[in-house]
């Protein structure tokens, strides 16, 4: 990236990445208001559901298990075996039938939260009145009406108008200066949902 960087402008949009400019979302806060949230609703079991680590899907799972840490709970960490619904769904089949299995679930994006949801009610479950969920990125599919899921927004076009900012501009920001930019309320409330907008973005 640094060789291409001296050449053309470039920005990695969603991840840090040494050697060039970065604009991306903080994943730590994002992943600690969801699991505070569930805390805050009065569950004590929350699972996160995650797929395989690697570089750039960890920061949501350490924030988690860190929160729960806190609160004096422990946290309980499913691996699936990818960042899909199906592979969530899966997971979650043997999660939730489980004698002791949670009362919410924190998934890493959108679409493992909705894997979950379809798992719990093959289950017999209800959400959220036996399970409450909580998704990740704010995805369009969260919002289609029938599924209203409560996510951690992204920011997704915040992201891509300040990355194409930085690729514009002719005076970059120095990639070591990261900086929290805020835009309002970092919380948004709609009717009937609780839907947790993180509004913090670094440049």
């Amino acid at each position: 990236m640094r060789e291409l960087a001296a050449t053309v402008p470039v920005v990695s949009v969603t991840r840090r990445v040494a050697g060039g400019d970065s604009v991306y979302s903080d994943d730590w806060a994002g992943a600690a208001a969801a699991t505070a949230h569930l805390i805050s609703l009065g569950h004590a079991r929350i699972a996160h559901m995650t797929a395989t680590a690697y570089e750039g899907h960890e920061e949501r799972r350490r924030s988690y298990a860190a929160t729960m840490h806190n609160a004096g709970l422990t946290p309980e960490v499913v691996t699936a075996d990818s960042y899909t619904q199906q592979a969530a769904e899966r997971a979650a089949a043997v999660l939730l039938n489980r004698q002791d299995r949670p009362t919410a679930v924190f998934a890493h994006n959108d679409e493992m939260a909705l894997g979950v949801r379809e798992a719990a009610y093959a289950a017999g479950l209800s959400v959220p009145q036996d399970l409450s969920i909580v998704g990740y990125d704010n995805s369009r599919i969260s919002q289609l009406h029938g599924i209203d899921l409560t996510s951690v927004d992204l920011q997704a076009r915040e992201l891509g108008r300040r990355s194409s900012g930085c690729v514009c501009s002719p005076f970059q920001p120095p990639s070591v200066d990261w900086r929290w930019l805020w835009h309002g309320s970092p919380w948004s409330y709609h009717p009937g949902d609780v839907r947790r907008n993180l509004d913090g973005i670094h440049v």
